[in-house]
């Protein structure tokens, strides 16, 4: 059984992987890209992939960016690849604000939210960078929230170093 899986990550991408996990009872191969989505999205597709990852051949192809680059390292499953040709991108989360002109925030409530994003963020992604093998420029500019990019070697390198001990 094949699941392809080329997708923002969000609510309406882990409700089909979700839906699929729960029809499939057999082992299968996740073919995996995104250019990322949303933060807060991680914990909940990790927590899909700790329950069904015995069963997951986890094969990253094409683009693995941001939200996508953590949840492919992080994801506890049975066996994980990188195909030729995929990329990596990982960088500390981003997130914006929208102001009326008159300076007021349009929503107080995601003021709150994004802390919580950030603060949570924050500290995956310090606890991330400290299992790959990462050089010293390279950790500086994703804690600095500066864009770092990965080639396939470079991809294929960083999961063979990868330190599998849980965060």
């Amino acid at each position: 059984m094949t699941y392809f899986f080329d997708a923002k990550i969000n609510a309406d991408s882990f409700i089909h992987f979700s839906e699929f996990c729960n029809t499939c009872d057999t082992p299968f191969t996740m073919y995996f890209s995104s250019e990322g989505g949303w933060e807060d999205m991680i914990p909940v597709f990790l927590d899909l992939f700790d329950r069904e990852g015995d069963r997951i051949s986890l094969k990253g192809f094409s683009a693995l960016y941001s939200a996508g680059f953590e949840i492919f390292f992080r994801a506890n499953v049975a066996e994980k690849t990188i195909l030729p040709h995929a990329l990596g991108m990982y960088h500390g989360a981003k997130s914006s604000l929208t102001y009326h002109e008159s300076g007021y925030l349009s929503d107080i409530s995601e003021v709150k939210k994004m802390n919580n994003i950030k603060n949570c963020s924050k500290k995956a992604t310090e606890l991330l960078i400290k299992k790959l093998p990462l050089n010293g420029d390279q950790r500086s500019t994703i804690l600095g929230g500066g864009d770092v990019y990965f080639d396939y070697n470079e991809m294929c390198k960083l999961l063979k170093g990868y330190d599998k001990k849980p965060i």
